[in-house]
C-alpha cells in the first residue's frame, strides 16, 4: 500500500482564506450516501498541485514516508496540523478522510522558498517548478499564500 498526499492552496483575501484550487459539483454524488462521493470534487486539471506520490517531497514538507529517503530528513517543518482558520472546503476534505488522514500541516510561500531543496537533489522540482510560481502569480504576499495538505495511506 503506497503513500498519497492532498494537497490544497489558500490565499488570505480580506483576511478570510480562500481556496485556489477550482471546486466542480461531482456528477457521481448522491446526497445521504454516508460513505460515497464528495458533493464537489477537484479534477486534476484544476488541481493547484497535479503531482502524484514522491516520498521525497513527502519527506521534505513534514517527515511523511522519510523511512524511505534517510533516517534524518531534513524538512521544511515539522507538521503544524491544519490550520483553525482554513477555508471549508479543506475542512471538509480533512474530515472526509478522518483517521485515515495523517500528518496534516501547512507552509507558506516563505517556507516553500526559503528551504534548502538541495539535499533532494532534483527529486522535488516538479513541485518546486509548479507550486512555487503559482504562489508567486496570485500577487499575494509571501504569507498571504499557503499549501495545506496530509497523507493518506
Amino acid at each position: 500500500m503506497g503513500c498519497d498526499i492532498h494537497l490544497f492552496a489558500e490565499q488570505r483575501i480580506d483576511g478570510k482564506w480562500k481556496s485556489l484550487d477550482k471546486y466542480t459539483k461531482n456528477e457521481d454524488y448522491s446526497e445521504g450516501d454516508e460513505f460515497g462521493e464528495p458533493e464537489f470534487e477537484i479534477k486534476r486539471e484544476d488541481k493547484f498541485y497535479s503531482g502524484g506520490r514522491n516520498y521525497n517531497l513527502f519527506c521534505a514538507l513534514a517527515g511523511a514516508r522519510s523511512f524511505e529517503f534517510c533516517n534524518e530528513p531534513k524538512i521544511v517543518a515539522a507538521p503544524r496540523g491544519i490550520p483553525l482558520d482554513s477555508c471549508e472546503e479543506i475542512k471538509q476534505e480533512v474530515d472526509r478522510y478522518g483517521t485515515d488522514g495523517h500528518t496534516h500541516s501547512f507552509l507558506y510561500r516563505y517556507d516553500l522558498e526559503n528551504f534548502d531543496w538541495r539535499d533532494y537533489g532534483e527529486t522535488c522540482n516538479d513541485f518546486l517548478l509548479e507550486v512555487i510560481p503559482k504562489m508567486i502569480a496570485t500577487g499575494a504576499s509571501e504569507d498571504d499564500v499557503r499549501i495545506v495538505f496530509f497523507f493518506d495511506n
